[in-house]
């Protein structure tokens, strides 16, 4: 199955295994091999495909109890519409996992057409515990648009001694940081665009022609380093919410407590343009947040909104937070919800959190707490040992009765809150804390697991569809949808978390045109 596991983790067409440059090479370095044909490496992918899933099914069932899932959508070049599922778990020894469980044919991007086929994709697994569900939803491109003008443009760069070796990058309609990797290396040419005007006569008659955009000016460029400077912070962000190595739900209050100030403060600038935008965005930031913590009933109204009654702010972004040790429950984090949502709904917000943060315990406690039964004792066992067991079980049953039987499992979730919190410092490992602690915290290491792998992004799912573009190309359009999902699955089980990009580094192609390569 080596060879099959090759074609599957390279991403490589089945015919791969009758080119005759391979067959010739092989038949030189390895003269024993014998290659496959082309229908034997098909079936022993799917053979491939079998055995790793029989492998994960088992360690899911041994290493994991609850799973928190991610889905998105996703067109083909075929124009079949294929639904993307992946699951996200800690194991016992506390590493974070994330493995695509499905990768199938959807009716449409509806919340029921996903719904259903979620269903049918967990069942199909035997996942009965899922915790949460995470679901999604012009001068420049002249330039780029031919070589000659490229070539132009980059002596008109050095003309104007430009001091960067970025890559000028065309902006994604639906992503923000193409937005931002667009601008930022853009007005680093603006000297060169300014000079290039004189170069290329068809710059300016294309760019200023019916229905053009127009050939940039000084008012544009001050615009295009405001944007910047603005989409830099959800940049950032982005790159932070987005790994899928280290966990990231603990660290999303803070993200949005930092946007929301942000957004606060172009609420307040001076500059109409930042003004504005901040606003707007301050808008969609409250509806997305939940209506109840945001806006008035009476601002929606006024732009003809309908109320979508009591809808709450996800209270497992608190709950992530809380079971941080460097930051629990503290009057950080209360003072935060304060500033963000004001005093009095603040306090509502506050006490939900608390309560329903200990509610979540206790369910956890009813599941996990280690159990209460006196065991008989045995003829080995001294009297004195006896008299201890016999008196204990008295004592542990007038203290059900009266209601305290409680009081010892309580006092974990208690000393945790109590305890000062650790040092909020660079490079803090919040898996190994609390693995090192498991023992001093069982049932809150329960809960802190689960709540540790919820991903606060659809960006792993969205991952596969790179590589479902690359395996479902032009020349492999007629691979039937069963085939695609095994192939794509058996690629993500396969390479596992240390996988190599082969997605374009703008940066080494840099370096390459200038022969600094480094072999």
């Amino acid at each position: 199955l080596s060879f099959a596991e090759m074609l599957i983790e390279d991403e490589q067409p089945f015919v791969a295994s009758e080119r005759p440059g391979l067959r010739k090479f092989l038949a030189k370095a390895c003269p024993r091999f014998v290659m496959p044909s082309r229908r034997t490496a098909t079936r022993k992918c799917v053979a491939v495909y079998d055995v790793h899933k029989e492998k994960l099914q088992k360690f899911l069932k041994e290493h994991c109890e609850r799973v928190s899932i991610t889905t998105d959508t996703w067109t083909a070049n075929t124009k079949q519409n294929y639904m993307c599922v992946t699951a996200h778990f800690i194991d016992k020894n506390w590493n974070l996992h994330k493995k695509i469980i499905g990768f199938f044919p959807s009716k449409g991007h509806g919340g029921e057409d996903i719904g259903k086929s979620l269903e049918n994709c967990l069942a199909a697994w035997g996942i009965d515990k899922v915790f949460t569900i995470t679901v999604d939803n012009a001068a420049v491109k002249f330039i780029k648009t031919g070589t000659s003008r490229l070539v132009n443009f980059k002596k008109c760069a050095e003309l104007a001694k430009v001091q960067t070796k970025a890559f000028l990058n065309l902006d994604v309609c639906t992503r923000w940081n193409s937005t931002y990797l667009m601008l930022n290396a853009a007005q680093k040419y603006e000297k060169a665009f300014q000079r290039y005007n004189d170069e290329d006569p068809y710059y300016v008659l294309e760019l200023e022609g019916e229905g053009g955009p127009g050939v940039p000016v000084k008012s544009d460029w001050d615009k295009v380093r405001k944007m910047s400077d603005f989409l830099e912070h959800f940049y950032e962000l982005t790159l932070r919410v987005s790994v899928t190595k280290h966990p990231t739900s603990h660290t999303f209050f803070h993200e949005i407590a930092d946007v929301l100030v942000l957004l606060r403060n172009w609420c307040h600038s001076e500059d109409r343009l930042c003004q504005e935008m901040g606003k707007r965005m301050l808008v969609k930031y409250y509806k997305y947040f939940g209506e109840k913590y945001g806006e008035k009933r009476s601002d929606r109204e006024k732009r003809g909104e309908k109320d979508k009654g009591d809808q709450l702010l996800n209270l497992v972004i608190f709950f992530c937070v809380a079971v941080d040790p460097r930051y629990k429950l503290s009057n950080y984090i209360k003072m935060a919800t304060m500033v963000m949502f004001g005093d009095e709904i603040g306090d509502k917000l506050w006490e939900t959190v608390n309560s329903s943060f200990r509610s979540l315990f206790e369910e956890y406690r009813n599941m996990y707490a280690p159990s209460e039964k006196v065991q008989p004792p045995t003829d080995s066992q001294e009297p004195a040992s006896k008299s201890k067991s016999l008196m204990r079980s008295i004592i542990d049953r007038q203290m059900s009765n009266n209601g305290g039987g409680n009081v010892t499992v309580k006092s974990e979730l208690e000393k945790f809150f109590s305890e000062d919190n650790e040092e909020d410092k660079k490079g803090f490992d919040i898996l190994k804390w609390w693995k090192d602690n498991e023992n001093r915290f069982p049932v809150l290491s329960r809960m802190a697991r689960d709540l540790l792998a919820v991903p606060i992004s659809t960006v792993a799912s969205e991952s596969a569809f790179s590589s479902g573009g690359r395996i479902l190309d032009d020349f492999r359009s007629s691979l039937t949808p069963t085939m695609v999902e095994h192939l794509i699955c058996a690629n993500d089980w396969i390479r596992g978390p240390e996988y190599i990009s082969v997605e374009e580094n703008t940066e080494e192609l840099a370096k390459l045109e200038e022969g600094k390569s480094v072999l």
